[in-house]
């Protein structure tokens, strides 16, 4: 495992407070390059899981603007926080005898003691994924992790059947989805079996961070982002689970939904500014919509190449006042570079997007933001791993160009390499366009007043190369080039096109 990314999972145990709710099941069915920002990942292998009948006994006013994250105002905060950090002493309740009687099953492995009416197949493959997840948290924190620590978890079909027992304690307030409160954890069981372990782990996450003696409660929007972020999951081919990544099918995450919810949103021009997200508050999370923004922003933060020294800083600190003073002074913030990733990011999301590689290529500050001179011509190189290369070229509306490129483009290495020309593959089109086409797009800026809205799509124009023709700008802003690809299969490509733009009369 890359060394950031052991050392992203372990400030990820050692400086989180959990709060808030699971999101409820949406409905159905969709590498970095070196050591920049990796995904939480953490392969275990498995212990076998037990059925028993003695486990080891664990340790004892919203405002009144509407939500920026909900579609409906925000409801009034609850009395009782979403998510408790403290130590709660387990619950005590009936033998595992008298439970099994009437429905409800025991599984213990590792420090996962599991109480669940569900099918005992899938009851075996979550006491399973949820105590390598325990187990991955403790190799990343080894002077932390108690050993002794049981983590209790109740998933519920019938949910009156734990009521009557007193697994679902009556001093819990309601919920929808998921609650975490101390060491334990309850579940209304989904129709998903992916959805149904995704919130398992989004709550265990909570309770996790519970070892961080002495952390204060955050931003709510961090601490959800990261149990989302942390809770996405899948198996490899081998049987081992890895943790903290990109969702990359809807078929492989079905219920979680929270790719298509954003699309929509976006697609109809509802796409929050930072500042509405980050000032989201505890009433916000009454709903999906608040879980999706708050994953997608952490995911950004964890990825993107400008961000990993301070979203580690983020994730070390120990109150509010030091998170919100790294927060403001962030590249996310204060980079107009990094802000414009972050609103392409939206606009383009989907299964898979690769945020580090996807991420601009931009030129030196004294190399860029100047107008070409009439039949002056400037050098590009274009990489087919990456994103959008900023040429620095400032151009206007109807400004005309003439763009030649050479050389050819890997946009796939298995299992066949195919290699394209700047003219791109007709095997196979994305966007509109053929695999591997040169492309050239017109990028906004804060020059232009009349459009710096942080909820636009900055890209204000997108079109293949016309070689070796005359081309004219269709709109203001900067010249950038990009290897046409799905931006979640940039970790197959290599190489690129040398480009040469020429200003015309």
């Amino acid at each position: 495992m890359p060394v950031l990314g052991l050392v992203f999972i372990l400030a990820t145990v050692l400086a989180t407070a959990g709060c808030g709710q699971a999101g409820p099941q949406l409905g159905s069915e969709r590498k970095e390059p070196g050591e920049i920002a990796p995904p939480v990942s953490e392969l275990a292998k498995s212990t076998q899981t037990r059925k028993t009948t003695s486990p080891p006994q664990p340790e004892p006013a919203p405002s009144a603007n509407e939500s920026a994250v909900t579609d409906e105002p925000a409801a009034e905060t609850p009395s009782n926080s979403k998510h408790h950090g403290e130590n709660t002493p387990l619950l005590p309740f009936p033998s595992e005898t008298d439970l099994a009687a009437i429905g409800i099953d025991a599984y213990h492995q590792g420090q996962v003691d599991l109480y669940t009416d569900i099918d005992a197949d899938e009851a075996q493959r979550l006491v399973d994924q949820a105590d390598r997840f325990l187990r991955s948290a403790a190799r990343a924190n080894p002077g932390r992790a108690k050993s002794e620590q049981r983590y209790r978890a109740f998933v519920m079909s019938d949910g009156a059947t734990f009521r009557e027992t007193g697994l679902w304690p009556s001093d819990l307030p309601p919920f929808e989805a998921g609650r975490q409160r101390g060491y334990e954890v309850w579940l209304h069981d989904q129709t998903q079996p992916y959805y149904r372990g995704h919130l398992l782990l989004h709550e265990l996450a909570h309770a996790v961070v519970i070892h961080s003696a002495g952390i204060e409660k955050r931003a709510p929007w961090f601490e959800e982002g990261l149990a989302e972020y942390w809770a996405a999951h899948r198996r490899t081919a081998t049987g081992d689970v890895e943790f903290g990544v990109m969702p990359n099918s809807n078929s492989d995450f079905r219920g979680w939904g929270r790719i298509e919810l954003l699309q929509q949103e976006v697609k109809e021009g509802r796409l929050p500014t930072l500042d509405q997200l980050t000032n989201a508050t505890d009433a916000d999370f009454t709903r999906p919509l608040a879980y999706a923004w708050c994953w997608a922003l952490f995911s950004f933060s964890a990825k993107h190449p400008a961000m990993s020294e301070a979203h580690l800083q983020l994730l070390q600190t120990t109150g509010p006042a030091d998170f919100e003073a790294i927060w403001e002074s962030s590249p996310l913030m204060t980079s107009q570079a990094v802000q414009r990733d972050w609103q392409l990011y939206c606009h383009n999301l989907d299964y898979g997007y690769d945020i580090a590689r996807a991420a601009s290529v931009n030129l030196p500050t004294n190399q860029s933001g100047t107008p070409l001179q009439a039949s002056e011509q400037f050098a590009l190189e274009v990489a087919a791993d990456r994103g959008w290369h900023c040429s620095g070229i400032v151009c206007q509306k109807g400004d005309s160009f003439r763009i030649s490129a050479t050389g050819f483009a890997v946009v796939q290495d298995k299992p066949q390499r195919w290699e394209a020309t700047p003219d791109g593959l007709a095997i196979r089109h994305v966007q509109g366009s053929r695999i591997g086409r040169l492309l050239v797009g017109v990028m906004a800026g804060n020059e232009d007043s009349t459009t710096n809205d942080s909820t636009l799509n900055p890209l204000r124009s997108q079109e293949s190369v016309p070689l070796n023709a005359t081309w004219s700008s269709p709109a203001t802003g900067e010249l950038v080039f990009r290897v046409n690809d799905s931006w979640g299969s940039l970790d197959n490509n290599s190489q690129g096109f040398s480009v040469i733009i020429e200003r015309l009369p």
